[in-house]
């Protein structure tokens, strides 16, 4: 029972609020109820919070376009983060003619291969690591390069793929290959690519 219903019922009955209050229902009232009780015994009654007026939400402010030095700074800011965005690549020089020369290796490898099906799955796995390399960032150059790369690991898989009597997967390698050839604008690949598809037409 709260001491408000309490107080009610001492009026109620002509009794003192006190009386109504053993010291088992004292132990049992919240500190709240505690501290009203306490004021009440003294005379005093504690001061009613009025419950706070709800706050009007502020009117809608128009954002107002930078002009003069702040548009000026910014433009400079947003032009520094544009060039750490561009000069960030997933590869390099070295890890460019790396990817070059591996190719080449694997090409020789071939034309020399007792087990035609190893040097087509090492193939292939350069050629993932290719695929991994141009779904990330690089500068427009190395971009080149890698669809170069690109290109002549597709010809040879094109290439490796009609030796193993698969023809319609030999041209599908075939089309990527020319694909590659297309972005890298790259007329020794370009070359390359035609003598395949034309290994693959006779």
């Amino acid at each position: 029972m709260t001491l408000p219903v309490l107080t009610v019922l001492a009026e109620l009955y002509g009794a003192t609020l006190e009386g109504l209050l053993d010291l088992e229902v004292r132990r049992a009232l919240p500190d709240s109820d505690l501290r009203m009780l306490q004021h009440h015994q003294t005379g005093t009654v504690p001061a009613v919070v009025a419950p706070a007026a709800p706050v009007p939400a502020p009117p809608l402010v128009q954002a107002v376009p930078p002009t003069g030095t702040v548009l000026v700074r910014s433009a400079a800011r947003e032009s520094a983060d544009w060039a750490r965005w561009a000069e960030v690549t997933n590869v390099g020089p070295i890890a460019l003619e790396q990817l070059t020369a591996d190719t080449r290796d694997l090409a020789g490898a071939y034309l020399m291969a007792e087990d035609p099906l190893g040097v087509f799955g090492q193939t292939k796995r350069q050629l993932s690591g290719i695929w991994d390399l141009l779904y990330g960032r690089q500068r427009p150059q190395q971009r080149r390069e890698l669809f170069t790369v690109a290109g002549y690991l597709f010809a040879l898989m094109s290439w490796m793929t009609s030796d193993l009597g698969h023809r319609a997967q030999a041209e599908t390698h075939a089309r990527a290959a020319l694909l590659c050839a297309d972005s890298a604008d790259d007329p020794g690949l370009h070359a390359w690519v035609a003598s395949i598809r034309s290994k693959l037409a006779f």
